[in-house]
């Protein structure tokens, strides 16, 4: 069951929290998404030095430990950026939450600033987040940032479109 908000933007706005089976469905979605944005960008990068037949980019390949971490790095900064310019750019609303209908707000109902999106995003890399929004409680993410994933009906779509 849906739970109404008590942080309602007005009497004709209501905010309805999204549901657990939609929080998931967006995580899949959107993981799968910052997945192929790494795969097509290895594949780019990969192209470019085998093509240029550099030396030094098959070198580094070969140090595993080294490419390992690089491989980390440059996925959690995808990841990053991913969330941040998709909440922040498109209003809450990244590939996942488009194609369910819900869209993340901040605890008053409006739009996500980019430093709202920012630390968001951030809070995803905390161990285990991607558990927390299983339980009765907003996930940990949606706490630490203080904002909230709510259905994006007819009305909160008017709301934003009117004010922002």
């Amino acid at each position: 069951m849906n739970e109404i908000l008590d942080n309602t933007i007005s009497e004709e706005v209501k905010l309805i929290r999204a549901s657990r089976n939609k929080r998931f469905i967006n995580l899949l979605i959107d993981r799968i998404a910052v997945y192929i944005i790494i795969f097509a960008l290895s594949f780019i990068v990969t192209s470019i030095g085998m093509y240029n037949d550099s030396e030094e980019l098959l070198e580094y390949f070969e140090d595993d430990s080294q490419f390992e971490l690089m491989s980390y790095i440059i996925g959690w900064g995808i990841t990053l950026l991913f969330f941040t310019l998709m909440e922040g750019l498109l209003k809450g609303k990244p590939l996942g939450k488009y194609i369910t209908q819900t869209r993340a707000l901040d605890e008053h109902g409006e739009l996500l600033t980019f430093s709202k999106a920012f630390i968001r995003s951030l809070c995803r890399f905390i161990p285990f987040d991607a558990l927390t929004f299983l339980g009765e409680k907003p996930s940990l993410h949606d706490r630490l940032s203080k904002t909230m994933v709510v259905e994006d009906d007819e009305t909160v779509k008017e709301h934003i479109n009117k004010y922002f």
